[in-house]
């Protein structure tokens, strides 16, 4: 549930710096799984180096799973970087920004800022 701002903002600049903090959770965790996943594409790129056949890399424990982690990790960091933008966009307009000056900063149109400030779901 999101928290509304009051008159001084201050729950704007909350929920940015909560953003930022699941961010960085979240960039730990998914580096620790990119590690994993080197490994893994290691494995794999040896095991075809010594002639093991693609239908037997692409399995569900070779490339298929490779490929799901990935994708899992990258959702992961796209979802906080709208969370993040949402909030700190929400925040910079608490300090007198319009959108406009906000897209500026961020390199998207005043029109993706709205959208975003009017999304509630950090």
């Amino acid at each position: 549930m999101a928290v509304e701002a009051d008159s001084t903002g201050a729950n704007s600049r909350e929920g940015a710096v909560a953003a930022l903090e699941v961010v960085a959770a979240t960039a730990e965790s998914v580096a620790e799984e990119q590690h994993r996943i080197a490994r893994e594409a290691r494995l794999l790129a040896t095991a075809r180096r010594r002639g093991t056949a693609w239908t037997q890399l692409v399995g569900g424990d070779g490339v298929g799973r490779l490929l799901t982690r990935l994708r899992r990790s990258g959702t992961l960091l796209m979802a906080n970087a709208r969370r993040l933008q949402a909030a700190t966009a929400r925040s910079l307009a608490d300090e007198g920004l319009t959108t406009r000056q906000i897209g500026a900063r961020f390199g998207v149109s005043h029109q993706r800022i709205s959208t975003l400030m009017g999304r509630r779901d950090d």
